[in-house]
């Protein structure tokens, strides 16, 4: 079966083509991040095949990458240009009631061509993401969704940091979403990682590798085992956690979670390193050298202090 999502490790990233990531967000002239909720389409069956109608914020799927540090505001202005009303909700950010996007009791629904402005103070560093609360079940399952990351005031020494929101839609075969169960538990999926069906991420022989994970699926629980490595989880759902490494390098996200993942990019040439659904393949150069640790940090300790990085 073809891998997801692939690790390519060479002599300098500049060898290989970078991977396909959430855009950032455009700010408009009042310092506000304008994201419209809209039809859209989205390569989810890749290559040559027919592009699949999506709802996205601006169109695409997953919406843009919101990205601020620490204590400072966040400001969004949501234009609804959907056929039906909808709210956004700030999935694990600790925020004013106001502002949680929870239609009927935090907040009244945006109508139709109607636009609301969110704004709040992100007190906690961390891997986040946002999404539609309104008939979660049809707007979620067509795309309505997108990563928010709050960098730590003093973020910890990495070489890169990679971005995946992990989804399963539901297609017919002519990749058109299954509108009579969009977000069904059960059945065969199509799976995506940031809204494509293969996802290459270029690395440099010793890269240290900051993995942002979302499951941004409404029912599919996602199982990500990284074969060959020691993957050291520092933060569970937007929480710093004493750094630990996962059991049997495998990493089980249910539907909602969000994880940060330390990994070394270490490995034999030519490794695999499958999940259980699609897989991770660790493509090696044969002269890839193995005993990876950051700078400055003692064998046998190999990420210490990455907690209090993340709080």
């Amino acid at each position: 079966m073809a891998s997801l999502v692939q690790l390519h490790v060479g002599r300098a990233r500049a060898q290989t083509q970078p991977p396909v990531l959430p855009r950032p967000a455009e700010y408009s002239s009042d310092g506000f991040v304008v994201l419209r909720a809209r039809p859209g389409h989205a390569p989810l069956r890749g290559g040559e095949q027919t592009e699949t109608a999506i709802w996205g914020y601006d169109g695409r799927v997953p919406g843009p990458l919101l990205r601020i540090r620490q204590g400072e505001e966040l400001r969004t202005r949501l234009i609804n240009e959907l056929p039906q009303p909808t709210v956004i909700h700030w999935h694990g950010i600790r925020l004013p009631n106001a502002m949680d996007g929870v239609p009927h009791l935090t907040q009244s629904l945006i109508e139709s061509g109607k636009s609301f402005d969110y704004r709040f103070i992100a007190p906690d560093a961390g891997t986040f993401w946002y999404h539609a609360h309104h008939y979660s079940s049809e707007q979620l399952a067509h795309g309505l969704y997108g990563p928010l990351i709050v960098d730590e005031r003093t973020p910890p020494e990495i070489d890169q940091d990679i971005l995946l929101v992990l989804d399963d839609w539901r297609l017919d075969a002519n990749g058109a979403i299954q509108e009579a169960s969009p977000g069904a538990m059960h059945g065969p999926a199509h799976l995506t990682a940031n809204g494509r069906p293969r996802l290459d991420m270029p690395v440099a022989v010793n890269d240290r590798i900051r993995l942002r994970l979302i499951n941004a699926a409404s029912a599919r629980i996602m199982p990500v085992r990284i074969a060959g490595h020691v993957p050291y989880i520092v933060a569970i759902d937007g929480q710093p956690a004493e750094p630990f490494p996962a059991d049997a390098s495998r990493v089980v996200l249910a539907p909602g979670n969000h994880a940060d993942l330390f990994i070394d990019a270490t490995g034999e040439p030519g490794s695999i390193a499958p999940d259980r659904d699609r897989g991770l393949r660790t493509a090696r150069r044969r002269d890839c050298p193995a005993g990876l640790r950051r700078t400055g940090a003692p064998a046998g300790e190999p990420f210490a202090g990455a907690a209090a990085a993340a709080g």
